[in-house]
């Protein structure tokens, strides 16, 4: 009996891997209705995902709630990069997932996005890097913790939100950011790992779009941010102090590579995603074929 049931098994956590890449409640509330456990069977040594993670990934809304109504934990599981869904819906700008998922961790207690992953990028950094601004906006406005940190402020990673704005040339993600008194406040004091402010990075990063860095300088100023020759020069010289045999731009090139190259990781590891949860329903398909192999023998 043992041996017909694993198979049985198998074929239900492959449907419901399916039907949550294809977004079919009907194949969900099909599986749910005939074994209530469905959703405890998953085994990170089958899959290395959940569920949650293909429907946050590909935007299915209505999946995802029911998901979340069945099993709320699947909320703050994390993968083998310790990525949350809620990295992933924020990467994706998934603004309704993104609230649905605020929503059900903890009623209240939107600890999950301070939870870092294995480079210690939250959430809020996937959705900077691709400026993701309704996102960035419902992350920010999360609730915290009575004694936690603000968020705009727990930016612990390499650069901050406004550092990773500037850098990218996201005009309108720093618009929003500096129109947000607790940023501006503190636009002039934060600094990335190399020491420098948002406003001063501005000045010395790589790209030939001046327009785009015009009309981020229009709206530090419009902010009572204007940088200074002076400043400019200072932020030279902090460069040249941190790498003195690179130039100007040549300086700040490598990490600014790193970043971008960062959204491109960060895409190809969404892609895998589903790429490996179709790859493992394949081979789990092939060896356990629909009724099961034991079955199919008696």
């Amino acid at each position: 009996m043992e041996m017909e049931r694993r198979p049985r098994e198998g074929d239900e956590l492959t449907r419901l891997y399916k039907a949550s890449i294809e977004g079919s409640l009907i194949t969900f509330n099909s599986l749910i209705q005939k074994d209530p456990l469905t959703l405890n069977r998953i085994s990170p040594a089958t899959f290395n995902e959940t569920p949650l993670y293909i429907t946050t990934l590909l935007g299915h809304l209505t999946f995802t709630r029911q998901l979340l109504l069945h099993k709320p934990k699947l909320a703050s599981e994390l993968d083998s990069h310790n990525r949350s869904p809620l990295h992933l819906a924020s990467a994706e700008g998934h603004a309704e997932l993104v609230q649905a998922l605020l929503q059900e961790n903890g009623g209240g207690d939107q600890s999950m996005c301070l939870a870092k992953d294995q480079d210690g990028k939250i959430p809020l950094h996937y959705a900077a890097l691709r400026g993701r601004i309704d996102v960035i906006e419902l992350l920010i406005n999360a609730r915290m913790m009575p004694d936690g940190p603000t968020l705009e402020r727990a930016c612990s990673w390499e650069h901050h939100i406004l550092h990773l704005a500037v850098m990218l040339k996201q005009a309108e993600t720093v618009r929003y950011l500096l129109a947000i008194p607790g940023v501006k406040a503190e636009a002039d004091d934060i600094v990335n790992n190399g020491g420098l402010k948002a406003l001063e990075l501005l000045e010395n990063s790589p790209g030939t779009n001046f327009i785009i860095s015009d009309k981020i300088r229009r709206i530090f100023k419009d902010s009572g941010l204007a940088i200074t020759q002076e400043v400019a020069d200072l932020a030279e010289k902090k460069l040249l102090a941190k790498s003195p045999k690179l130039g100007k731009v040549g300086g700040n090139w490598f990490g600014f590579r790193k970043y971008k190259g960062d959204r491109t990781e960060d895409r190809r590891g969404s892609i895998m995603i589903v790429s490996t949860v179709i790859s493992t329903m394949t081979y789990n398909t092939t060896i356990n074929p629909p009724g099961g192999v034991w079955q199919a023998r008696t």
